[in-house]
């Protein structure tokens, strides 16, 4: 969150309202994030130059957790409000083209995470506590928003939402018709997917999460599922090859 004026009188309104919003979320099936990158934490709620500092901070800061926290951030997006934050940040965001060092890390973190397919095409279900399921989020929507994200950082561009971001991408010539239509298409359908299973769930009573049985899918689904997966490995492989990153 950002804000002008002095930060512990600010902080008093704003911090009951990151807590609301938050939990709300996570009621409709959105969980806390793991590493505390949220509005809930007094470290990311900030004035406005405070805010446009951090940026530069983190881009500068040569660490694999100053890239997962600043990738999340730049989702920024005005969503009420008349502090007018986007000019300032987009600036600064826009600079990120000339730190190699924070790009490197950010392609990183779109290749760490890897979809669920074998090298037959095959679906890799999980075992442990999701025996027989695929993650769809940490498998598919968020490995398409991190290429995302890494592919328009690269080009220069400031768009917020993953679709703007690979559209923005192929207009600045970083990536073809071929990857972005693949891409695109992938992260609806896995977001259509990930959508009707809350659904059921919660109709059942069930808290809703993103692991999801293929074997419960009908064919043609379970197909899509598999060519998602499919679209996205192939895209990290071009990612990779253009921040000249060996993947594991």
């Amino acid at each position: 969150m950002a804000f002008e004026g002095d930060p512990d009188p600010a902080d008093a309104s704003l911090a009951p309202l990151a807590e609301f919003v938050t939990a709300g979320l996570e009621t409709a099936g959105i969980a806390r994030c793991n590493g505390d990158v949220m509005a809930t934490n007094p470290a990311l709620r900030l004035p406005l130059q405070d805010w446009v500092r951090r940026f530069d901070f983190w881009m500068n800061e040569q660490s694999p957790k100053a890239s997962e926290q600043l990738s999340i951030i730049f989702d920024f997006r005005r969503v009420a409000g008349k502090l007018e934050a986007e000019a300032a940040l987009d600036e600064i965001m826009a600079t990120a083209v000339n730190r190699p060092i924070f790009l490197t890390h950010l392609a990183r973190r779109a290749l760490d995470l890897r979809p669920p397919i074998g090298f037959v095409r095959g679906l890799i279900v999980e075992r442990g506590d999701h025996p027989g399921t695929v993650d769809l989020k940490h498998g598919g929507i968020l490995i398409v928003g991190n290429l995302a994200r890494a592919w328009a950082t690269r080009a220069g561009v400031t768009a917020k939402r993953t679709l703007h971001r690979l559209r923005a991408a192929e207009g600045a010539g970083a990536i073809d018709a071929e990857t972005r239509e693949g891409l695109e298409e992938a992260f609806r359908f896995l977001w259509e997917v990930r959508l009707r299973h809350h659904v059921e769930q919660m109709r059942a009573g069930e808290p809703p999460d993103d692991f999801v049985d293929p074997k419960a899918l009908g064919g043609v689904a379970r197909q899509g599922l598999k060519e998602a997966f499919r679209i996205i490995a192939r895209a990290q492989k071009e990612l990779a090859l253009a921040a000249g990153i060996k993947m594991r």
